[in-house]
């Protein structure tokens, strides 16, 4: 027997971001159960905003060719914008092509309800309610936000997750140590290198730190958006003295060298306040290699790591407070009590198994084949 026919419309690596990786994670994650189409709806990053909207039309051809003559398919849309201008964008380019067809939508931004408020696109936002057959948010705040114009009909919270490349073993998880035998601490703040979501403070957290003389190694992993932001993290690293405590690896797509950064760190740091953010895929990966986090209280980020049980949640732009709590983190029973959370709250709520079957029971209540 045939599997059955899902159409995938979505930004997929490269670029590797949030978004791009959910998409891929979700193929994979239920490739065994659907026949997949891809259907690549990432823009060249240098285009302009012509050449931009002209490969999204392009991208939006390839989704009616691929629909056209059958309704024997269900459409997972991965790209739907939280912005004005990308919902007349999506308007424009892609909803039309859905109109008779099942259609799933993931809401991967916490702005989505930007849409529904803005005098431009309201309209327009509530007819596309109408037309998409549900929604679906990666968290439960997030789906709040929207309650107002998404009946709850039309509403579930599906959690991001992990790839299997990156899924760590409760045998791995208890092999970490606890604080280090010689009293050194490693954190890793591992995103896209973009200002809102905290890099620099982590970096005069360090700062804080080593003057405080806690011996201290800070791993930054993640690709460079501008070069003027690289040259200024640089010459920080070079005017706080700290060249021997910061190592900067830039974008690592290997699963297995990623892993073992999270497997080798001591404490996972991500001071976000990314407007657009909603569910961090590194909160969640943090989590399944058992890591004490520091955080903050950004779009979906409450509901994930709460403040004294997985970690702490710190005040956005405040390195002083950064460098208490990963002090906090020093202490053996402290690192222990949170590294038992941290894993523990992945299993219960963002394991691939659990994640999977709520998929696959939401698809197949769309899918107009089964």
């Amino acid at each position: 027997m045939s599997k059955p026919r899902v159409i995938v419309f979505g930004r997929f690596p490269p670029p590797t971001d949030g978004q791009s990786l959910s998409t891929e994670r979700f193929v994979t994650m239920l490739g065994s159960e659907y026949a997949f189409t891809r259907i690549d709806s990432s823009v060249p990053s240098e285009a302009g905003a012509r050449q931009k909207f002209a490969s999204y039309r392009e991208s939006g051809n390839n989704l009616r060719i691929e629909i056209s003559g059958s309704e024997e398919q269900c459409i997972v849309w991965q790209s739907i914008s939280p912005q004005v201008t990308g919902h007349f964008r999506d308007r424009l380019t892609v909803l039309p092509h859905l109109k008779g067809h099942r259609t799933i939508a993931v809401i991967h931004w916490g702005s989505f309800a930007n849409v529904f408020q803005s005098p431009l696109t309201k309209a327009s936002a509530r007819r596309m309610v109408r037309q998409i057959s549900h929604f679906v948010f990666t968290d439960e705040l997030l789906s709040n936000a929207c309650a107002e114009w998404i009946p709850s009909d039309k509403r579930s919270v599906i959690a991001n997750s992990v790839d299997p490349g990156l899924l760590c073993s409760n045998e791995e998880v208890q092999k970490k140590p606890t604080i280090r035998k010689d009293g050194s601490l490693r954190m890793l703040f591992l995103s896209n290198m973009i200002k809102d979501k905290g890099y620099l403070d982590v970096l005069r957290a360090g700062k804080l730190l080593t003057d405080q003389g806690l011996d201290i190694r800070i791993d930054f992993v993640g690709r460079w958006i501008s070069e003027t932001d690289k040259r200024e993290f640089d010459q920080l690293v070079q005017s706080y003295g700290l060249a021997p405590t910061i190592h900067h690896h830039g974008l690592v797509d290997d699963r297995v060298t990623l892993k073992q950064f999270y497997l080798s760190a001591d404490v996972f740091v991500f001071p976000s306040l990314y407007l657009h953010g909603a569910q961090p895929l590194c909160l969640i990966e943090a989590m399944s290699a058992g890591l004490p986090i520091v955080t903050t209280n950004n779009a979906g980020i409450p509901n994930m790591v709460r403040d004294g049980i997985e970690g702490f949640v710190v005040p956005a732009q405040h390195p002083g407070a950064i460098a208490a709590a990963v002090r906090q983190c020093s202490d053996n029973q402290t690192w222990l009590t949170c590294s038992r959370n941290a894993r523990r709250r992945f299993v219960e709520r963002y394991h691939p198994d659990a994640i999977r079957e709520k998929w696959v029971t939401l698809v197949n209540s769309i899918h107009p084949k089964i």
